[in-house]
């Protein structure tokens, strides 16, 4: 879930021709994410040595998801002093797209990972080309 509440900028430019206003209002945008899927992965667990903990290991994983975003709300309005007129842009729609995801989960000790994660989406109005991320956990 995802809310954004309204916004409103006002700018007053001084140009050559004279004093320009510009105005944008934006009403508050509310969505909602439904993602389903299935992930396959395979953990490798590392052999047993003397010097090292036996909790060692890592996982790859490839994902296949269906994600649906609802859009309720959001119409923006800009206005300018130019000509008096008044564009008015309508909200996103709802959006729909498949999501690839591929990634690794490396435990490093008993208490802490890195995991990389790489994420394509298409097939929708608004897709993500390469989405990497990378971070580590550490529980206590």
């Amino acid at each position: 879930v995802g809310y954004l509440s309204k916004g409103e900028f006002d700018r007053l430019i001084q140009t050559f021709a004279g004093k320009m206003q510009t105005k944008a209002i934006q009403e508050s945008v509310l969505i909602l994410r439904n993602k389903v899927g299935v992930q396959w992965g395979y953990h490798f667990i590392s052999p047993q040595k003397e010097n090292l903990p036996s909790s060692l290991g890592a996982s790859v994983y490839v994902g296949t998801y269906y994600e649906y975003d609802y859009h309720l709300g959001g119409k923006t309005q800009i206005s300018s002093n130019l000509g008096g007129e008044s564009t008015q842009f309508y909200a996103l729609k709802s959006n729909d797209r498949f999501v690839l995801n591929l990634g690794t989960n490396i435990q490093t000790s008993e208490q802490s990972r890195i995991y990389i994660d790489v994420e394509k989406s298409f097939k929708g109005k608004i897709n993500t080309y390469l989405q990497f991320n990378v971070g580590a956990r550490y529980s206590f």
